[in-house]
């Protein structure tokens, strides 16, 4: 009988840990909270060892949730790495095109320049040779 006077059930353990698979009792009513008790009256175990069969999937299960997390702190260290690869990847694009817009720009100036002193060698200069015909 629990304490709350209720015909109690036979549970096992599902907590992973020292206790995992161990029966012990249970009363039907969750509601009720037994109260704290030290000594002869608190709740024991059926069982009072853990069979090996049960340590043997509380140390799979940790083994396996130490591997998941291995796995995740490595998907964790790719993906930072993966977006530092990324931003390095971008600022050399963006460097490459603005040395590009750099050299067009100086290209440009040198043709201007070109082409002004042709205009200001005036129609003498263009019969003389001195400049090609795509500055006139």
């Amino acid at each position: 009988m629990c304490f709350c006077g209720s015909l109690c059930k036979l549970m096992k353990s599902r907590v992973l840990g020292d206790d995992f698979g161990m029966r012990f009792f249970m009363c039907e009513n969750y509601e009720y909270d037994p109260p704290n008790h030290y000594g002869k009256d608190r709740a024991k175990w059926l069982d009072t060892e853990q069979s090996q069969q049960d340590k043997d999937h509380v140390e799979r299960q940790a083994k396996w949730a130490a591997q998941r997390r291995q796995r995740m702190l490595h998907e964790e260290q790719m993906d930072e790495k993966r977006k530092k690869d990324q931003e390095e990847i971008q600022k050399r694009i963006a460097e490459v095109e603005c040395q590009k817009a750099e050299e067009r720009e100086t290209d440009r100036e040198r043709k201007l320049e070109r082409a002004r002193r042709a205009k200001e060698a005036g129609p003498e200069a263009i019969r003389k040779g001195k400049y090609p015909r795509c500055t006139q």
